[in-house]
């Protein structure tokens, strides 16, 4: 049986593209580390559990942690949009080309930058740029 290609699972090897924020997590810890220990220092991480955490404390956070979260919200919220349009632009790509593998770690997007000479140009270019989303969204905080 043929193994459909999900838009989660896309979503999930699009993380490939967005590795450039792992310095984004290691600066919200420390703008909101009073918060996370003053809240959520009980709360196993995982599953969005410290997240909700913070959500459910939101009306008391700190004013720095506050506007992390809402700068995370944006740089996320750009994320998926630019995941959908991506995922929408490459689907037929990824059936032609990427199919026969297995998905996660980025393995689908490395399939289609591998076989880029034979993907849409609509494809490549989304991939572009939702990578250049990704990094804007990361160096332009309000």
């Amino acid at each position: 049986m043929k193994k459909i290609f999900s838009l989660r699972n896309f979503t999930t090897l699009c993380l490939f593209l967005s590795f450039s924020g792992a310095g984004m997590a290691q600066d919200f810890k420390e703008i909101c580390s009073a918060d996370l220990n003053k809240y959520c220092s009980s709360v196993t991480p995982g599953d969005g559990r410290v997240t909700s955490c913070l959500y459910a404390h939101s009306d008391r956070l700190t004013e720095g942690c506050f506007a992390a979260t809402e700068i995370i919200g944006r740089v996320t919220e750009g994320f998926f949009d630019g995941v959908t349009m991506t995922y929408e632009a490459c689907a037929s790509d990824i059936q032609k080309q990427c199919a026969h593998g297995q998905a996660g770690s980025g393995k689908i997007v490395m399939c289609l930058m591998t076989n880029s000479e034979n993907v849409s140009e609509a494809c490549l270019d989304n991939l572009v740029k939702l990578r250049g989303v990704m990094q804007l969204n990361l160096m332009a905080p309000e």
